[in-house]
């Protein structure tokens, strides 16, 4: 779904420092035996043409040897209820389209598609499509 050039180009270390100069704030993981398996990471909505009332899921991974073990959907429930906590009345988040595994566990969170599609640059046009819901 994602030009391997541009997962290859992912530095680990970059992305363990930026999570460190954030201080890891509104991030979730998930472990099993000492180890990290997934993580979510969750902010106020950054698209202009939504509300204050909506909280963004910005991320939600669990490695693919862990999915549908029931980790997404206890990463994907509590970044929810620490949205509601912060004072949001509503959720979204941005999947790709093709991305049916994540759309299923999303759609039985009680997200739907809003309708708003996008298309991003990674190294190679992926298509996004927003989920959005009541918390």
């Amino acid at each position: 779904m994602i030009a391997d050039s541009f997962l290859d180009a992912l530095n680990p270390k970059k992305s363990a420092e930026r999570f460190r100069q954030e201080q890891c704030q509104n991030m979730l993981v998930a472990e099993e035996n000492g180890r990290i398996v997934g993580f979510a990471k969750y902010s106020p909505c950054r698209d202009k043409d939504l509300s204050a009332e909506f909280g963004e899921v910005d991320a939600l991974y669990v490695l693919p040897e862990k999915q549908g073990g029931g980790f997404g959907r206890k990463l994907m429930s509590q970044a929810m209820e620490e949205l509601r906590r912060q004072g949001f009345q509503k959720a979204m988040f941005w999947v790709v389209a093709a991305n049916q595994h994540a759309i299923q566990l999303y759609e039985k969170n009680g997200y739907h598609l809003d309708g708003t599609q996008q298309e991003y640059d990674m190294k190679g046009n992926v298509l996004l499509s927003r989920y959005v819901r009541s918390l």
